[in-house]
């Protein structure tokens, strides 16, 4: 990278450009190192522009003292001169190019980028994803708001990725609207993504100052845009423009992480934990018309025994009763009575292996979305939850239905699944219980 320009030294080695209106946005351009791959473009800006001494048509007052706007967004513009930082260290440079922005006149009416757009340095042909930071200072809870996730496959996935340790708290809100400068981009059918940490008391205020900034947090949006550019340019393809999001909002993702209906009982034996060394299952009631009630099973039975083996642990009953395959003996201990009492019962449905029911999206590739965590299963009890996304099964990436089902099916216990909530990648793992089928 070469130049200089007004940059702080942190970026002098960029080459440095400036328009001519509005009144003075600027860039710097990182070139790619792959032949093959350089002459398409990563974009990350940031608006740096503010509302002077404010007006009562710009500002929630008092009016008539400079508004600093430590936050908005002397944060992002911060945050960007770190993301130059951090990838003129590498070596080699990220296959693709960047292009760094600092925009003028977003307060007016997202002029800047507008103005860019009208008369861009780059043919947008080549523009294969534009990132904006607007006010990223003010992290709370750990919380960083995330935009755009929909506008190409895949992009929560990327931002997850790029969401190291210590973490950050992902909120992936699926609300886009003209507020900032990513809006000109996706107008474009350019993907987009925006970061922000969320509005406050100071916003537009003489108050939004310096000594109230989040550094820690600052550090942390900075650190997620650094790794989010990295792994979109040093990508081997990029996917287009989503033009499914133009139809989608709010609503869609609340339709799409709904719980499904619980599934009917297996057996239809609720029970209890009673008190004792070792505790008492003892069954609370039967449900009607269920194989338990068809038994001739009741409420009070002690269980004793499930297909031969003791039963001491309330766990390790409900994945056996999910597990379970065809004709299932229960010894139970019925008061009043002496002799221990043996009972068959056929259960509903199919085994239940892991407990997890999912929808698979095209905006989210290779990912399961997980609609039901059935209580009492392997799942449940590793502690998935409605919404959780599921990455990879056994270290295995699917892409299909199909292939999901297929290693759901076949690995083998321990089973560790690769799983993200709220942005945060970890990797939890199953206990599973395989019964053999019924003696014949």
């Amino acid at each position: 990278m070469n130049g200089a320009g007004w940059f702080p030294p942190a970026i002098r080695g960029a080459t440095v450009s400036r328009s001519a209106r509005p009144r003075g946005t600027s860039w710097a351009w990182s070139p790619g190192s792959d032949p093959a791959l350089k002459d398409e473009v990563i974009l990350l800006g940031a608006h740096y522009d503010h509302v002077g001494y404010g007006r009562q048509n710009n500002s929630f007052g008092p009016w008539g003292y400079i508004h600093n706007g430590a936050d908005d967004n002397a944060s992002g513009v911060a945050a960007v001169l770190e993301v130059i930082d951090a990838i003129q260290q590498l070596a080699p440079p990220p296959r693709r190019s960047i292009l760094f922005a600092l925009w003028d006149g977003e307060e007016q009416g997202l002029l800047g980028s507008r103005y860019w757009l009208a008369r861009p340095t780059v043919p947008l042909a080549r523009l294969r994803l534009a990132i904006n930071l607007d006010m990223v200072g003010r992290m709370r809870g750990g919380q960083l708001e995330v935009y755009g996730i929909r506008t190409a496959r895949g992009l929560r996935r990327i931002v997850s990725e790029a969401n190291g340790e210590p973490a950050a708290r992902l909120k992936f809100d699926w609300t886009l609207k003209a507020d900032s400068d990513h809006w000109p981009f996706y107008e474009r059918r350019v993907p987009i993504l925006m970061f922000h940490t969320g509005l406050h008391g100071e916003y537009h205020r003489p108050s939004d100052d310096a000594h109230l900034i989040n550094h820690d947090g600052l550090a942390s949006a900075a650190r997620i845009a650094f790794h989010t550019i990295v792994r979109y340019a040093d990508a081997d393809e990029l996917p287009p423009f989503r033009e499914a999001v133009l139809q989608e909002s709010p609503a869609t993702a609340r339709w799409l992480e709904q719980p499904v209906s619980t599934q009917q009982p297996r057996f239809g034996i609720p029970f209890r934990v009673a008190p004792g060394d070792p505790p008492k299952l003892v069954l609370t009631g039967i449900t009607p018309g269920s194989p338990a009630d068809k038994s001739g099973l009741r409420a009070g039975d002690e269980l004793l025994e499930l297909n031969g083996e003791p039963i001491r642990d309330e766990a390790r009953l409900r994945l056996l009763l999910l597990a379970a395959r065809g004709e299932t003996t229960f010894l139970v201990q019925r008061p009043g009575v002496e002799t221990p009492q043996l009972y068959k019962v056929t259960p509903l449905g199919e085994p239940i292996r892991v407990g997890v029911t999912w929808r698979m999206d095209d905006g989210e590739p290779g990912t399961a979305i997980v609609s039901q965590v059935i209580f009492g299963s392997a799942a449940q009890l590793a502690g998935l939850a409605v919404g959780d996304r599921l990455y990879s099964i056994g270290g295995q990436p699917f892409r299909t239905q199909e292939e999901l089902i297929t290693l759901l099916t076949t690995a083998k216990s321990p089973l560790a699944l690769e799983v993200e909530r709220e942005g945060k990648i970890r990797t939890v793992e199953l206990q599973l219980v395989d019964l053999p089928p019924p003696a014949q």
